[in-house]
């Protein structure tokens, strides 16, 4: 939050945002911003499990066979994975998943494990968009879920 409101203050005549593939990274972003939180909905981990399912079954119903679905998923999970607290070993198990069905397996480890490690699930900071570098500094958060399925939101 600290970055985002010194660009405010850098750039008082903007009044909207483009937030672009951070979003991927961290979805409850948005709300974060509007509503100047940094704390997280206490179903976060539930929140973006079902939003991660919503992208998996989207891509299964158009994609045909699993190779192609995992791909996509993986490129999703390149962002997803710098949120977590070890964004290597997240992103190695999905990357290790044959199929779609070892996919879903890992999902549902790397959730779990997030949830017994919720203060470092989704660490992001906006210094990202200035600086193009993660950041570990503070948990942020956001509080719905509809927003989440959007990928560029004017704030």
């Amino acid at each position: 939050m600290d970055t985002f409101k010194k660009l405010q203050e850098q750039f008082p005549s903007i009044d909207h945002w483009m937030i672009g593939r951070s979003l991927i990274a961290s979805p409850f972003l948005p709300n974060m911003i509007k509503n100047n939180s940094t704390e997280y909905p206490k179903n976060r981990f539930d929140i973006f499990e079902e939003f991660h399912h919503q992208i998996f079954e989207q891509y299964a119903a158009t994609l045909y066979g699993s190779t192609p679905i995992k791909m996509k998923m993986l490129g999703f999970w390149e962002y997803f994975s710098k949120s977590f607290s070890n964004p290597q070993k997240t992103y190695k198990k999905i990357k290790k998943a044959k199929d779609v069905k070892a996919c879903k397996i890992a999902v549902r480890e790397i959730i779990k494990e997030a949830k017994g490690d919720y203060k470092t699930f989704f660490y992001f900071n906006l210094n990202f968009i200035s600086t193009g570098k993660w950041s570990e500094d503070s948990p942020n958060s956001i509080n719905t879920f509809p927003e989440i399925y959007s990928m560029v939101f004017l704030v």
